[in-house]
């Protein structure tokens, strides 16, 4: 096995880090003279971000880390919701909703619009001016990324070829559990997300700015090809109420080591609870993501059916594949990219945003991965 993984390696490496404090009390230290406020989600932000773009954010002219560091409070609105709001259509054509109007967790630096400004009808949404970050914007370092952002891939088609030999790699059984019979295809990095022009220009912007240009480029390198989120490297099989849970960000998969081959590769299961609202004595510390957890929140618990036994944080899964070409494993780059954003959402609280509405919703929206309902009329289901 080669080890594939990026350091820190531990699940609270990152706040362990004497460096890394000392760079978010400079940024801390920074806001309060600006009067910005230090937000959870800017806390969130910057004990997750990379050591070597915390280094490049402090080493600007006071003025643009001034604007970085407010754009750090918008951290939860551009990322980490686009990234947990899975939903779609039944339509089986690509579709591209418009961005709704969403209630942030915490305060952020920029006031609300005024009633009069909001739209007069119910069915009206905001939607998000189709341009770049300007100069003036926070993210004025990011603007030539901003534009090289600005015109992905259309959406793809939903594959049922990627979602069957997804099933195939994966024996059709739960890669977490192992439960089989009832199981889902579940998107790694979210199917919402392709094609949204605006809405993933900006996602991927702000990405930019607090996580390293390499790290970014290997995410990028598996999902913004021609098969967008179609192909088995974004796919895993999952139980349902296992999906369910992943989606709501109650634990995260950490991946490893994968073998040169391709046949291989070892990831590590952790429960993730959402942090309270944070006071101000929480923001002055480091996060600390409880290591030994046997379930998440409200008795949310998992079962590994082959053993009989409840799946507690630091556990381990092994994916194989007997065909590295037809049948990839899921990338690890993009399990990497799970890692980092499911960790943010449980740091931002996680709790705010909206749940999937049930396949009987009567605007006809499901949970974006369930195929079991969108079966051609001459078709079977599987």
């Amino acid at each position: 096995m080669d080890s594939a993984a990026s350091s820190p390696t531990g699940l609270n490496a990152e706040f362990e880090d004497r460096e890394r404090h000392d760079l978010i009390e400079i940024l801390a230290r920074t806001m309060s003279d600006a009067g910005l406020p230090f937000t959870q989600v800017t806390w969130a932000t910057f004990w997750l971000a990379d050591l070597q773009s915390l280094r490049d954010i402090v080493s600007t002219p006071p003025s643009i880390m001034r604007n970085i560091c407010t754009s750090a409070g918008t951290v939860y609105d551009q990322i980490v919701k686009p990234w947990n709001t899975r939903v779609r259509s039944k339509a089986t054509v690509p579709s591209t909703p418009a961005s709704a109007t969403t209630t942030p967790l915490v305060a952020q630096p920029m006031p609300e619009p005024s009633p009069e400004a909001q739209p007069s009808t119910p069915k009206r949404r905001r939607i998000m001016p189709e341009t770049s970050p300007s100069t003036s914007s926070p993210l004025r370092l990011n603007t030539t990324v901003a534009m090289a952002y600005s015109s992905p891939a259309p959406k793809s088609p939903r594959s049922r070829e990627a979602k069957d030999q997804s099933k195939a790699r994966d024996n059709g059984r739960c890669i977490v559990t192992k439960a089989g019979h009832v199981v889902e295809v579940a998107h790694i990095y979210p199917y919402s997300l392709q094609g949204q022009q605006v809405r993933s220009a900006h996602f991927w912007v702000l990405l930019s700015t607090f996580w390293a240009s390499e790290r970014i480029k290997r995410w990028e390198k598996d999902i913004l090809g021609p098969q967008g989120t179609e192909s088995p490297v974004n796919l895993v099989t999952l139980a349902p109420h296992t999906h369910a849970y992943w989606g709501n960000a109650l634990f995260a998969l950490k991946p490893v080591e994968k073998s040169d081959d391709g046949t291989k590769m070892e990831v590590q299961f952790f429960w993730l609870r959402p942090v309270s609202s944070a006071g101000p004595d929480i923001l002055l510390a480091p996060p600390s993501i409880p290591e030994d957890l046997d379930s998440s929140v409200e008795n949310v618990k998992l079962l590994d059916c082959q053993v009989d036994k409840k799946l507690c944080s630091g556990d381990w899964i092994v994916l194989t594949t007997d065909d590295p070409v037809n049948r990839p494993l899921p990338s690890f780059n993009l399990l990497e990219m799970q890692w980092v954003l499911h960790r943010l959402t449980a740091l931002c609280g996680g709790g705010d945003i909206p749940s999937p509405p049930s396949s009987d919703d009567e605007d006809g929206e499901a949970e974006e991965e369930v195929w079991l309902e969108y079966c051609d009329a001459d078709s079977e289901c599987s």
